[in-house]
């Protein structure tokens, strides 16, 4: 395969072999074999001076449009940024004959406009049986003398993702039409999503059709014929007067037709139907025919050999159905109206609603939602969402990719899905809710938000069944969806003076309905007040003891330990992790010499924090708050060169733990005498045991605000705020040791996997597609950037009931993501390791609310203090 290299006004001598020996694209379709490429810079391409000049498409060759005159490769191009016009300027016959009859040539991104032809096909004429795609262009402002004001297809011919808007076809003999489209007796047409708009014939003013035609995911709009058929004539094939051979067949799948016009300027009694006249045979399934002028929709016309034939493959929604006796109201899925009472079926007007062509969008309540059937949408026989699966049924809308065919319980009717109500389940409240000890109870209410395919049942759990218990299960069903129900949790009583202890009642969603199974309901956050006393409060007996390089926690209830750092001569970034043994060392019944130790170790640790560098930053000096259960015994280790989370995942981290494949001593035990235990570490196998050193101390205090998830999983660099209520003040300390001028802000997540809704109310997890704007949709007012070498504090009212992420935005802003202009787009990097576009870890949690921030893609020195956050609650 050769490419050949085109700009506008390159010498006809250049070879083409580069773009700095573009030639022009007559030399080049001249030059070029089967299978080769053509690439035209944007700019405008003229056929030549004299009227007969045309662009001869005579071979399989690709052309494609849309370079900026600086790619190496095909994909790099911006066929809708990068404009390629292909203009007749009004002097030329037809701009492109296609004449490829062995295989299918391509004209992919490209703008064919000003053709005036004396005859048939302004802007295209596909002849002799050629074979062409049109892809990605627009076809506009053409006309012709007699038929095929856009095009006339002779052959096979197949529209993709295109516009073809405002041709006109002059012709004023009873056979002469296509505005847009005229497409030949024999021939044969595929439109996929593609949208014909303002063009004009005597017949057929988006598309006359005399032979075969596919539409499938496709929109007629706003055409006009002056005779029959303003959006599409389907025909006879008339040999001489009075002498019909045979009928055209037309297929309607998934297509919108509507605002389309047969204005009959004759007066004849055949010429009307201004969506559809159909002369030949129509299988017509969930489409829209509906709303075109005078409500004239679709007629079956009697043309010499019969009347046309419509038939149904059912779900079809026809405003005006009186003449087509194939289609009855009530019957297989079809909505059908009538002239005295005809069906509106509710759309937009034609605009842009996403993709590349112009759509009609069904508005919220439309009888077009969720009315199709999945059971006759086509094939996707040219891949239209690029997963190389041919045989499947066609996933996307006429927008294409990202745009599902179907986003509720099933397809709309019509090319393009309407807007449904968001799936979700409401929970209300889900804080501040109390029950007692002495066995009070506490109720939330659940109800869904949208009407479910199928039954949809609730389980809910108790995370600490020893504090409160709920009852287990509720049922939804496609009636009583929108009921709320009511959940009662019971307080559970105890002997222990153990305070008054948060607990979550977490729900678990099953359903055949994947999209309410998919979701994670918002956890429920409740306070079970003590009802026992004794000679303290929580902590008042607690204690801390070593033995060997193990912590031993006393006292009763849970216990507060306050974890400091009190040294540290470290040169690297360092995370200390902590996890529970029993009395001989063991975890899980594993010891260091097992198999599987590691595992057990890694799945059992939490996070204490990670170090930074030393002599890193001044005055920070943050502490990390553990709540662990009295009697436990702890051992802590030490991760280099990644963290908890990254040995979790395989993708990096060395761990210290003594015993451990050989390793012996790695952290040291010192009680100290206001009673609480200094835990020094050494960097590797050698060395002292004061490279850092940490002071840990048994407290009264419970965990600050906001910390309860940190450290307890993966990626729980968050700030929980969903057990407060009300508005809540944030002192913010940044800290900054970076150049680039980066900002860091918060954001409200779903749930602990930082899970975000769209502005449809979809679920987006980290890494899904649109998540980084979904996520900056949801962020709060805060752009924390901070001074480079200095500690600046910032002051917020943050409300209570949220659970909060992290990012960062490196050297921009967070306007430079939202505005059109992706040119100027910085880096954004999450908490939640998915969600970055290089897989790294850019967040560390270097205390309670404190974050440690890396902006170097792929986590560049990994020192985490390019931006440092620590955050209070008052």
């Amino acid at each position: 395969m050769a490419i050949f290299y085109v700009q506008a006004n390159a010498p006809n001598t250049n070879n083409g072999d580069s773009w700095g020996t573009a030639t022009s694209l007559q030399t080049a379709l001249a030059s070029a074999n089967a299978g080769d490429e053509i690439w035209l810079a944007q700019g405008t391409y003229s056929p030549g001076n004299n009227p007969a000049d045309t662009f001869t498409v005579n071979q399989a060759v690709q052309l494609y449009g849309g370079f900026d005159g600086t790619e190496a490769t095909r994909n790099q191009r911006d066929w809708q940024a990068n404009q390629t016009i292909i203009d007749g300027n009004g002097d030329n016959n037809t701009v492109v004959t296609a004449q490829s009859t062995a295989n299918e040539a391509l004209i992919d991104g490209v703008i064919i406009q000003g053709g005036d032809a004396v005859d048939d096909g302004g802007g295209v004429y596909n002849q002799g049986g050629g074979k062409l795609r049109l892809q990605n262009t627009i076809i506009r402002d053409n006309q012709a003398a007699d038929d095929g004001g856009g095009i006339r297809n002779n052959g096979e011919l197949v529209i993709i993702n295109s516009s073809v808007i405002n041709n006109t076809s002059i012709g004023t003999t009873t056979t002469s039409g296509g505005g847009g489209l005229l497409n030949a007796s024999g021939a044969s047409v595929t439109i996929i999503n593609s949208t014909f708009s303002g063009n004009t014939a005597r017949n057929g003013g988006g598309v006359r059709n005399d032979g075969i035609l596919d539409l499938t995911n496709s929109t007629l709009s706003g055409n006009i014929a002056s005779e029959s058929g303003g959006g599409l004539s389907n025909t006879v094939n008339v040999v001489a007067p009075g002498i019909v051979i045979g009928r055209a067949t037309a297929t309607i799948a998934n297509s919108t037709i509507t605002n389309n016009e047969s204005q009959n300027v004759s007066a004849q009694p055949n010429n009307t139907g201004g969506g559809v006249a159909n002369f030949g045979v129509v299988t017509v399934t969930n489409s829209i025919i509906a709303a075109n002028v005078d409500n004239d929709d679709i007629v079956d016309i009697n043309f010499f050999i019969g009347a046309g034939s419509t038939t149904t493959a059912g779900n079809n929604l026809i405003g005006n159905g009186d003449s087509t006796p194939g289609l009855t109201n009530g019957s297989n899925g079809d909505q059908v109206g009538s002239a005295v009472t005809p069906l509106d079926p509710q759309l937009d007007t034609l605009q842009a609603n996403g993709g590349f062509t112009q759509t009609h969008a069904p508005l919220v309540g439309s009888p077009v939602i969720d009315a199709g059937t999945a059971g006759t949408v086509p094939a996707d026989a040219f891949d239209l969402d690029d997963d190389g699966n041919v045989a499947e049924a066609i996933s996307v809308d006429q927008r294409g990719v990202p745009f599902a065919r179907s986003v509720g319980t099933t397809v709309d009717i019509g090319a393009v899905e309407g807007s449904v109500a968001p799936v979700g389940i409401t929970i209300t409240p889900t804080t501040g809710l109390v029950t007692t000890e002495a066995g009070a109870t506490a109720t939330f209410t659940a109800v869904l938000t949208s009407q479910p395919s199928d039954v949809v049942s609730l389980t809910f759990t108790s995370n600490d069944p020893t504090e409160g218990t709920v009852i287990p299960n509720i049922t939804f069903s496609t009636a009583n969806w929108d009921q709320p129900q009511t959940v009662t949790i019971t307080g559970v009583d105890d002997t222990d003076d153990d305070g008054d202890v948060a607990y979550i009642i977490n729900t678990d969603v099953t359903s055949t309905d994947t999209r309410y199974s998919a979701l994670v309901p918002t956890a429920v956050a409740v306070t079970n007040q003590d009802n026992d006393t004794s000679s303290g409060g929580p902590g008042s007996s607690s204690s801390l003891t070593s033995q060997d390089e193990r912590l031993l926690v006393g006292g009763t209830g849970d216990v507060s330990v306050e974890i400091s750092i009190s040294q540290n001569a470290s040169e690297q970034v360092r995370e200390i992790i902590v996890f529970a043994t029993d009395t001989s060392g063991a975890v899980n019944g594993l010891t260091a010499s097992d198999a599987g130790y590691l595992e057990a170790v890694l799945d059992a640790a939490q996070v204490v924090f990670s170090t930074l560098e030393a002599g890193d930053i001044a005055d920070f000096e943050p502490q990390k708050t553990l709540t662990v259960a009295a009697g436990s015994i702890l051992k802590f280790a030490i991760i280099d060169d990644g963290s908890l989370d990254s040995l979790r995942r395989g993708t990096g981290g060395t761990i210290n733990i003594t015993g451990l494949d050989g390793q012996t001593d790695v952290v040291e035990l010192q009680a100290l005498s206001d009673g609480s235990i200094q835990a020094g570490f050494r960097q590797g196998q050698s060395g002292t045991f004061d490279q850092i050193v940490i002071n840990t101390i048994a407290v009264e205090e419970t965990l600050p605000i906001g910390a309860g998830l940190q450290g307890l999983s993966n990626d729980s660099e968050l700030i929980d705020l969903r057990s407060q209520t009300g508005t809540l003040t944030a002192t913010i300390d940044i800290y900054r040791e970076a150049a680039l001028d980066n900002v860091v802000g918060l954001f409200v997540v779903e749930n602990e996997q930082g899970q975000v809704r769209d502005a449809l109310g979809i679920l987006l997890s980290p890494g899904d597609e649109g998540y980084g704007a979904a996520a900056l949709a949801q962020r709060v007012n805060l752009e924390l950037t901070g001074t480079n070498g200095e500690a600046t504090r910032y002051t917020s009212e943050i409300l209570g009931g949220q659970l909060l992420s992290t990012f960062l935005v490196v050297d921009g802003t967070v306007a430079d993501l939202l505005d059109s202009d992706v040119s100027n787009d910085p880096a954004i990097y999450f908490t939640h390791i998915a969600g970055n576009s290089d897989g790294a870890d850019h967040v560390r949690l270097l205390g309670n609310n404190a974050f440690g921030f890396e902006d170097l893609p792929g986590g560049g020195d990994m020192d985490f203090d390019d931006l440092v956050m620590q955050v209070q609650f008052a």
